[in-house]
């Protein structure tokens, strides 16, 4: 019965999610430089985490927004699942309105679009009724056993992969396909529940995600933008906070395992910059994927050619994201094999930063000897 309501009702949503989608990219491009008059002074170009050349728009965010509306205006869905989407939309609010006017050229501090995003998880977590209530680890347990105290909590850590999916924005399709890959994930999950509203949620968000990356990768002619970012990392963390809400079953540290790679690389950050005396929330070009781009102009190309290393080093990226993701399919409901697999991933994943920073250092002063 699914597969015939997925065909006859669910295909065509999807392919007109997925053409507004690209039709708002199409139309920011027609006008780019109208819009770009606008945001220049946010001086993109000379930022210290700047990863493109030229001049690119940050309004993708607006046409995956788009996308999902457009399911809800042009389809003709129930009162409940229009209920559900206006539901959304409000409670995304915050995140949106910061993160546009960031993306505009109008200044929003890092602070400000990080108390968006609470309010953001906070409405969410109140309109739906969903929190994190347990991880499995028995002192926190005690803690998550009180609503009161669950609801923060949760909101404060979803708030932070909220901004994650912000901070690895940076390459050539990087975080589009990290959305898809994440989303892809959940939906296995949501599938293998029976839950068929989260999957066709989470299939729907893939389609106007890839409406986008139609422009994005492998050039880079648009980029989500502080809008797009949240809300994409808000969407997949609140979906996979209610996919562990309604089943008790599946480990919290495989949904952990999902969404590995963000989470890895902002506390990475933070301690990266605490370790330097700035602060958590002050930008560097220091990423996993900047030192990926890094190691690909010295070793092949040279930074006038970063064209073309900046979509290499997402492809090279990608399977280092996916690989702690099929384990968190595999693992959904073993969860000692989920928090050891949590332990491994988290080792490599130092191991692996590290070797690159000595190396990439090593071959630049090769270079600069010679």
């Amino acid at each position: 019965m699914w597969q015939a309501e997925f065909a006859e009702h669910l295909v065509p949503t999807f392919t007109i999610v997925f053409l507004t989608s690209f039709a708002v990219c199409a139309a920011i491009l027609i006008f780019k430089h109208q819009i770009l008059s606008l945001a220049d002074k946010r001086e993109d170009l000379i930022s210290v985490q700047s990863m493109h050349t030229v001049p690119t728009p940050r309004l993708g965010g607006t046409a995956v927004i788009f996308g999902i509306i457009s399911s809800m205006v042009v389809v003709a869905w129930t009162p409940l699942e229009r209920q559900g989407t206006m539901i959304y939309l409000l409670t995304l609010s915050p995140i949106l309105i910061a993160g546009l006017l960031e993306d505009i050229g109008i200044a929003v501090s890092p602070r400000i679009r990080l108390a968006a995003a609470i309010i953001a998880g906070l409405l969410t977590s109140l309109a739906w009724g969903i929190w994190v209530s347990a991880i499995n680890v028995p002192v926190i347990d005690t803690l998550l056993a009180y609503s009161p105290l669950a609801i923060p909590l949760t909101v404060l850590g979803a708030a932070g992969v909220t901004n994650a999916f912000n901070l690895i924005d940076g390459l050539n399709g990087l975080a589009g396909f990290i959305t898809l890959s994440t989303a892809f994930a959940l939906a296995l999950v949501a599938r293998d529940l029976g839950l068929y509203n989260f999957q066709a949620m989470l299939i729907m968000l893939s389609f106007a995600v890839a409406g986008f990356l139609f422009f994005n990768f492998p050039f880079g002619r648009i980029f989500l933008g502080d809008a797009g970012a949240y809300t994409l990392g808000h969407t997949l963390v609140w979906v996979a906070i209610g996919l562990n809400y309604v089943s008790a079953e599946i480990s919290p540290w495989a949904i952990l395992l999902i969404f590995f790679w963000p989470v890895a690389d902002t506390m990475l950050s933070i301690w990266r910059r605490r370790r330097r005396g700035l602060r958590a929330d002050q930008p560097d070009r220091l990423h996993f994927h900047q030192l990926a781009l890094r190691y690909i102009e010295i070793r092949f190309f040279g930074r006038r050619k970063r064209a073309i290393a900046n979509p290499i080093a997402t492809l090279m990226l990608m399977p280092l994201v996916i690989a702690p993701q099929i384990a968190g399919v595999i693992l959904i409901y073993n969860d000692v094999g989920a928090k050891l697999a949590v332990g491994v991933f988290a080792v490599l994943f130092v191991a692996a930063y590290i070797f690159g920073i000595r190396h990439t250092k090593q071959m630049h002063r090769r270079r600069r000897a010679s």
